[in-house]
């Protein structure tokens, strides 16, 4: 049997980390470790009930986790203190034991040393996040066009996590978009797409309501990227129709400001952050969801609201664009094009109950496919192909 071993944070991973199982079954021994998790009797599952519990396959590492949240709190202020985290962590993986490993899955990129090629073991980075050079031009010309700043940071990671992927046999990505953003700097073909899918989620449709007011609600961080310049202007054009939108999510301090700008536009209403347990809740009155986002990998709020039934409108950089297309599951605009954005709003509010629920086949078929074709079954495909010659 080969064996496979996982560095990973608990996000999309746990869709088959915690299945060890399936993978012995199919001739993979998969085991790893684990940051922001523990295992069932790990310190951390003492000091909180919220955090993730692991599989004894999948260690928790407690010094990782704790050093990770000091990186971010220091990066919110404004210390860089990523060189040093990632050092202690290619210090901690470096001691770890690789007997018979054929093959890494990293993601991040937490191991990285000149150790790791030494072993001669193939590596698979997970790559969830576009381009962040190719994105510093889009998103400054976003918050010209508002009239705000745009605070661009250079951070370490972003330098690491680029250096890692070259040094990479394979990257995996959520998305074409995020291959795209890499386009003339890292080579395409060392590059896998493996859909997120339905992440785990099943389909629960709620009720169908003939609304006569139809509610288009955004859940996420409420800022210029994720595109709620975009909304507050569908907001205003559209204020004269039977519309409303709905932000759910925790505003960036340089949104305030736009929002104010646009206090005259009455048919928004702001929600706040909810936390994620409450988000399925907090969906359920809407008609349709919007993600006019500027970037995102892939899109977990789309998947939240398509796992109730709720058609979707997307920008053409929305990682899940392509299966919102192949299945019918809403629309997808050109994100350079805004009357496009409006034109979907529109249409969307018009639409009648068969055209709705023509648009809720869609969305079942997509979790039916998932089913059998799923993020697990396509990450050992990959797995697979890559050690098909390691003995």
């Amino acid at each position: 049997m080969k064996k496979v071993l996982v560095i990973a944070k608990p996000d999309h991973s746990l869709t088959f980390i915690n299945d060890s199982q399936f993978f012995e079954e199919n001739g993979i021994s998969l085991s790893g470790y684990c940051l922001n998790a523990t295992n069932r009797n790990g310190l951390l599952s003492k000091l909180s009930r919220k955090v993730t519990i692991l599989n004894d396959n999948i260690k928790g590492s407690f010094t990782l986790t704790i050093l990770g949240h000091i990186n971010r709190f220091l990066i919110r202020k404004g210390i860089d203190s990523g060189k040093i985290f990632y050092a202690a962590c290619d210090l901690y993986f470096s001691r770890v034991n690789y007997r018979d490993v054929v093959l890494v899955h990293r993601w991040p990129m937490f191991c990285y040393g000149s150790w790791l090629r030494k072993l001669e073991l193939k590596v698979i980075s997970d790559c969830y996040e576009l381009n962040p050079i190719y994105l510093k031009n889009i998103y400054a010309d976003e918050y010209n066009r508002y009239g705000l700043k745009f605070h661009s940071s250079n951070l370490f990671r972003h330098e690491h996590n680029y250096n890692t992927l070259i040094d990479s046999d394979y990257i995996i990505a959520p998305s074409k978009i995020v291959v795209d953003s890499y386009r003339g700097i890292i080579d395409p073909e060392k590059f896998v797409v493996n859909s997120y899918g339905t992440m785990g989620m099943s389909y629960n449709p709620k009720p169908i309501k003939e609304n006569i007011i139809k509610n288009f609600v955004f859940l996420g961080r409420v800022c210029l990227e994720k595109g709620i310049g975009k909304i507050l202007e569908a907001a205003r054009l559209l204020s004269t129709n039977d519309i409303s939108f709905t932000i759910i999510g925790p505003i960036d301090e340089a949104c305030y400001k736009l929002i104010e700008d646009f206090d005259d536009v009455k048919n928004v209403k702001f929600i706040g952050p909810v936390s994620k347990r409450d988000v399925l809740s907090n969906l359920k009155d809407a008609d349709f969801f919007i993600l006019p986002s500027l970037s995102d990998a892939y899109g977990m709020a789309v998947i939240e609201a398509l796992s109730l039934g709720i058609p979707c409108i997307v920008s053409s950089r929305t990682g899940c664009c392509d299966d919102i297309v192949t299945y019918g599951m809403g629309k997808v605009f050109d994100v350079e094009d805004n009357d496009e954005f409006y034109q979907c709003i529109l249409e969307f509010s018009n639409l009648s109950l068969a055209d709705y629920s023509q648009y809720r086949e869609g969305i079942n078929k997509f979790f039916i496919a998932e089913k059998s074709s799923n993020y697990k079954n396509r990450t050992l495909s990959i797995y697979k192909e890559v050690i098909k010659n390691e003995k």
